[in-house]
């Protein structure tokens, strides 16, 4: 039997890795791979590189999400040096940033497969590979093989219709400017969130409920410590939820997400739900590029109620979410079944 090890930031209880994680290694197993899990930090769901060798598969992937850059546990301690010339190494569900040119340029003799997320990153793996072959788009598994059952064993008496709910869905990492010795860089997440917590004061009067609901609640990085601070300014939240457990359900009926964070955003299109994403990392701005849903983005460092106001106001008038829902995946994308074959063609 063919193996295959994924190698990630996995194990961190973020809610948008641990979802990749299962669809990736569910997807591969039903074609008959043997998965192997490999992360920096030991978990219930992970393996620690220190203690089991992830060279020690006929394939090697790197991803999903934006890990390719020098700081990347794989790269850092050099794990590529030891690859064997039988072995292949593959980047599978990743998006590549201005970061990931260092390491492009360290592994282009190695890659054998490149699946990215957006055009941007196609670009750039095509300029290092050169070889067309070598490089596919391909939307992010995590929605289209899902393996959760959003509605199994889960019932939510506060909010059950898709109306006047808004739930909220920060990134404590963009927000760690908040506890800066930066004067400046504090006083603009401050700001940032003061106008987020005053937007979301205004929603509450014309009856809508605020829900808060963290992405990662690891001991490292955890949402909650900025929807802590997010609910005080705001005076109370309806209903503050502290784990992912549940991630998806308690989105699913939203009315508005406010997104800082992929997965989110990306639940938001699947779903057709009016969303507005706080825009700080270029895997997100290039998505909404990718799919024509700009408009629906704020930068970060720009946030202000009156834009907050016009940008809600859009989204939850606009059908074109709704139209992109519905094509995310297939439209000018490669199929996951022929990203399946490229693999399996790969030990041949």
């Amino acid at each position: 039997m063919t193996s295959i090890s994924l190698c990630g930031f996995y194990g961190y209880k973020n809610y948008g890795d641990t979802l990749m994680l299962d669809c990736l290694s569910s997807f591969l197993k039903s074609s008959g791979l043997s998965v192997s899990v490999f992360s920096d930090r030991k978990s219930d769901e992970s393996f620690s590189y220190k203690k089991l060798d992830p060279n020690r598969s006929d394939i090697i992937a790197l991803g999903g999400g934006g890990i390719i850059t020098q700081n990347f546990w794989y790269i850092k301690e050099g794990l590529y040096k030891s690859l064997r010339d039988d072995q292949k190494l593959i980047l599978l569900n990743v998006n590549l940033t201005s970061e990931s040119v260092p390491v492009l340029g360290l592994l282009r003799d190695k890659i054998s497969l490149a699946v990215v997320r957006d055009r941007f990153s196609y670009d750039l793996a095509l300029k290092f590979l050169m070889d067309e072959s070598k490089v596919i788009l391909a939307s992010d598994i995590s929605y289209i093989y899902n393996v959760k059952k959003i509605n199994e064993g889960y019932t939510d008496s506060l909010f059950d219709k898709k109306e006047k709910k808004v739930s909220v869905c920060l990134n404590s990492y963009i927000f760690k400017d908040y506890f800066s010795n930066d004067s400046r860089q504090r006083i603009y997440a401050e700001k940032a969130l003061i106008e987020i917590s005053e937007f979301l004061k205004w929603m509450k009067t014309f009856n809508h409920k605020v829900q808060l609901v963290p992405s990662q609640v690891d001991t490292e990085v955890n949402d909650n410590t900025i929807h802590g601070i997010l609910n005080g300014y705001m005076s109370g939240a309806n209903k503050w939820i502290y784990t992912n457990e549940h991630m998806e359900q308690n989105l699913k009926n939203s009315s508005l997400i406010i997104s800082a964070r992929y997965h989110t955003t990306l639940f938001a299109i699947k779903n057709s739900i009016p969303f507005i994403d706080i825009t700080h990392h270029s895997k997100n701005s290039n998505l909404l590029k990718d799919l024509g849903l700009q408009e629906f983005s704020i930068n970060y460092w720009k946030i202000g109620l009156e834009e907050l106001k016009k940008k809600a106001s859009e989204a939850q008038n606009s059908d074109l979410i709704s139209e992109i829902s519905s094509s995310y995946g297939v439209s000018s994308r490669e199929d996951w079944s022929k990203v399946l074959e490229k693999i399996h063609t790969l030990i041949l």
